[in-house]
């Protein structure tokens, strides 16, 4: 998914992709990546309920963790138009939104995805 893709979806589709991501990364680490789990990623992502997730978009606590991890790097509103950015180091992923949560989080996914 590109970085106008991910813009065009709602704050609980992302948390979502953000949920389904840590899934399969897990499984990948512990060496459980199965046709049993990619089925069981593939019906998390179409089956997860907003209250059933975290909320990266909105929430500092989870997505804090992320953000300090994968370093993301956080500008708030420096020409004056009411937007923040967040960007990676490495490959230079960047996003915009009023939201610098949901700004991080896209980083975040468009990194998974290089």
């Amino acid at each position: 998914m590109n970085k106008e893709d991910l813009e065009k979806l709602s704050d609980n589709e992302i948390n979502l992709l953000i949920s389904a991501s840590k899934y399969k990364a897990w499984c990948i680490e512990n060496k459980r990546w199965d046709d049993v789990a990619l089925r069981n990623y593939e019906e998390t992502k179409i089956s997860m309920k907003p209250h059933e997730y975290t909320d990266y978009c909105n929430s500092w606590g989870d997505m804090g963790p992320l953000i300090d991890e994968f370093d993301i790097d956080l500008q708030h509103d420096y020409v004056g138009n009411g937007l923040k950015h967040a960007s990676d180091i490495g490959d230079w992923h960047y996003a915009a939104h009023r939201n610098i949560l949901r700004a991080a989080a896209i980083v975040y996914l468009l990194m998974q995805e290089s």
